[in-house]
């Protein structure tokens, strides 16, 4: 089922209903009843940023893919230590004002909790969910990355001017990307700073895929298959390449499309990772948009 919405992500609910109700914060209901009656459930230490707006996306799944996504989660729950929870946080893209003074010492993309459970001894556990495993990952801007002084910037809106589209038109969208099919001068200067830049862009994806800063808590991502705790993974080995057979689709066929290619691996772990924009090109950076292979 797709995504209904990035701000109020159903599935983020629906894992603050699972975990609420496995550790009694919300009482005496079966996962069904929860389901029926969300609206008017007793959230009392149960805090959720645009509850009503969570609430509407939650009822459009159906209850059999609900039901399954929380009986996971309760299955892999049952695998962690018993915890003494008191309070359940859900934030979505607006930090609750407990947990923006728990964060207050991290930058905003190294934040990656959606729900937040405060224990009774006043640690906190952070968790980071998906909606399953196909979700991405990743969708930074690469030029706030690593084009500090702006030349790639520059070779963008200057390649546009010089291939007659110095501005933003929505009829001629088809014709501006285009233009970076294949090679061209902004993937020739990009490919070159990932290489110069690329113990930054290393360090990026250790820190922000595995939890590898100075967090004030411990999280967990859950994709609706397992529970993993990030903060827990040592990292031995990484590496970040472009990857030529991406470009080609089943059929051997060259892709047409705006992107670059590469291929990231972390321990035994590998992504796609797609250099691609998301909007318009003359307004915005493409992105590291990162997926997981399977």
């Amino acid at each position: 089922m797709p995504r209904k919405n990035c701000d109020t992500n159903a599935y983020e609910l629906l894992f603050t209903i699972g975990i609420s109700s496995y550790y009694g914060l919300i009482h005496n209901y079966d996962i069904v009843s929860i389901l029926e009656h969300l609206s008017v459930l007793d959230y009392k230490n149960v805090f959720i940023q645009n509850k009503h707006k969570y609430i509407e996306h939650t009822l459009q799944i159906n209850n059999k893919t609900a039901i399954n996504y929380i009986d996971v989660l309760k299955k892999e729950l049952d695998n962690l230590p018993m915890l003494s929870i008191s309070k359940v946080y859900l934030c979505g893209k607006k930090e609750l004002p407990e947990i923006a003074e728990l964060n207050k010492g991290l930058q905003r993309n190294e934040r990656k909790g959606d729900v937040y459970v405060e224990l009774d001894n006043g640690a906190f556990i952070a968790f980071s969910i998906k909606q399953n495993k196909k979700c991405t990952k990743t969708n930074w801007s690469i030029e706030q990355l690593i084009d500090n002084d702006n030349s790639l910037k520059q070779i963008r809106k200057q390649y546009l001017i010089n291939s007659g589209y110095p501005k933003h038109n929505r009829e001629k969208r088809s014709e501006v990307n285009a233009l970076f099919y294949g090679e061209n001068p902004y993937f020739t200067q990009l490919r070159e700073l990932i290489e110069i830049k690329k113990d930054i862009i290393l360090d990026e994806f250790k820190n922000k895929l595995y939890g590898n800063v100075k967090y004030p808590y411990t999280i967990y991502e859950f994709d609706s298959y397992g529970l993993i705790n990030l903060t827990s993974i040592h990292i031995n080995d990484i590496t970040f390449e472009e990857h030529m057979p991406y470009y080609y689709d089943t059929y051997g066929k060259r892709r047409q499309c705006a992107k670059l290619f590469y291929k990231l691996k972390i321990n035994s772990d590998s992504y796609r990772v797609e250099v691609r924009w998301k909007g318009n090109i003359h307004c915005a950076s493409p992105q590291f948009q990162t997926h997981p292979e399977y």
